[in-house]
């Protein structure tokens, strides 16, 4: 039988059919939010509300962080004529600005800063090779991504909302646990 991830996800965390609960699962992973708040009871598992969003994920945190680095680098780095180096102009210093906003991103999820490190990002007016480096610190993190956080929170709201329709009597309190999935869920801030 085909079932909702976030349905699989909590069975797969060790929720017992048999046991009635009511489980609000959080899946943030690196493309899409999915929330669900499923009751389990009777052996039976019956999801009671969804939600989501379908264009939200741990790459858009990765993309503030490259984005924010690319417009650093341009600042304190000019070509021979003045102008400003623009990375956005080679897709593989982009891919390699990604890896590393990933890798910094998991880094800040238990430091409260980072450092993002690419060597020879670019070439300078010589020719020399030029390094994108730079310290992130958590602060600086929630400030850039402080929009993709409350779509979020808005979206748990929506799903929350949702779930009062079809039980008016339904309260935050009623949740017997709080699933956390997918790696952005480790992010304090989502937490």
């Amino acid at each position: 039988e085909l079932m909702h991830e976030p349905t699989a996800a909590a069975l797969a965390y060790g929720y017992d059919a048999k046991k009635v609960r009511r489980i609000a699962v959080v899946d943030l992973g690196g493309g899409t939010l999915d929330l669900s708040v499923i009751q389990t009871g009777g052996g039976h598992v019956e999801v009671k509300a969804t939600g989501g969003i379908r264009d939200c994920g741990g790459t858009d945190w990765d993309r503030r962080i490259s984005d924010w680095v690319v417009k650093m680098f341009a600042t304190q780095n000019k070509m021979a004529d003045g102008a400003p180096i623009d990375l956005n102009a080679d897709d593989f210093a982009m891919v390699r600005l990604r890896v590393e906003a990933e890798e910094v991103k998991k880094k800040l999820t238990t430091k409260n800063e980072a450092r993002f490190l690419v060597r020879d990002i670019a070439k300078g007016p010589e020719g020399e090779d030029l390094p994108a480096d730079f310290v992130i610190t958590r602060k600086l993190f929630e400030e850039l991504t402080r929009d993709l956080r409350e779509r979020v929170t808005n979206a748990w709201k929506s799903t929350m909302d949702a779930m009062r329709a079809r039980d008016p009597k339904f309260t935050i309190r009623d949740l017997n646990d709080v699933v956390l999935v997918g790696g952005m869920t480790r992010v304090p801030s989502i937490r």
